[in-house]
């Protein structure tokens, strides 16, 4: 990645894109490259999010790979957590792949007991979203690496917040970072009590009313493009 940030540099007509100002920061910018450099966080697809006021139910989601460069991402610790009595009337609904990861889960973590998991594996975007869209709180957990800690900008995030939902979020510097992070209800990493309490601290919470439409894709896109047009001294385009 160095070697690839070096190479950019060393074009005055390129732009390099962050997602993250802590990532920005591993990088050695040259101060003359800064103008070239912008931040801006990942976002959603508008479009598949019309009409999605209605009844929420009592549910819970995560949405992603269940494994992160060959190593768990936590959900062994999200089904142990759910396996509580307390949160017995709340289900967890887990949305992703690879299978075999998802097989393993059910067969070696998931209890027999336990009645309120659903795995449901990889679903096709719009199939995620509408599961999104009926639960109440979305959550955020990883792996304790780098990337994850200090430099992620997580879709979903932005996808759980466009569907409504409260976020419930393994507290990393990362996380703290997202827009809207005042939001964002934080959990200790691998505390289970507390993970228990903030997230019946996330099920009575009202959603935030924020406007998010500027971290559309569409309006993601036009800001590069403006940022782009800037840089080249023409007339930013009008959409």
């Amino acid at each position: 990645r160095k070697f690839v940030i070096e190479k950019c540099q060393s074009n005055p007509s390129s732009l390099i894109i962050f997602t993250n100002q802590r990532l920005m920061n591993e990088f050695d910018i040259r101060k003359k490259f800064k103008q070239n450099t912008i931040v801006l966080p990942n976002g959603f697809d508008s479009e598949l999010f019309e009409n999605h006021k209605g009844i929420k139910s009592n549910k819970v989601v995560f949405v992603g790979n269940l494994i992160r460069f060959d190593q768990s991402r936590g959900i062994d610790f999200l089904i142990n957590s759910f396996e509580e009595e307390r949160l017995n009337d709340i289900e967890l609904l887990i949305i992703g792949g690879p299978e075999d990861q998802k097989r393993y889960l059910e067969k070696n973590v998931l209890s027999n007991v336990t009645k309120n998991i659903n795995f449901m594996g990889y679903l096709k975007k719009k199939d995620a979203i509408n599961e999104m869209k009926d639960a109440r709180v979305g959550i955020l957990l990883n792996q304790d690496d780098t990337h994850s800690k200090f430099h992620t900008s997580p879709l979903k995030y932005f996808e759980y917040l466009a569907s409504g939902l409260n976020v419930l979020a393994v507290d990393y510097p990362s996380h703290r970072d997202l827009p809207f992070s005042e939001n964002i209800i934080f959990f200790e990493k691998d505390n289970t009590e507390d993970f228990i309490n903030k997230l019946f601290q996330a099920l009575k919470t009202t959603p935030s009313d924020k406007n998010i439409d500027d971290f559309s894709f569409d309006s993601r896109a036009l800001k590069i493009i403006n940022f782009f047009a800037r840089l080249e001294g023409v007339e930013p385009p009008t959409l």
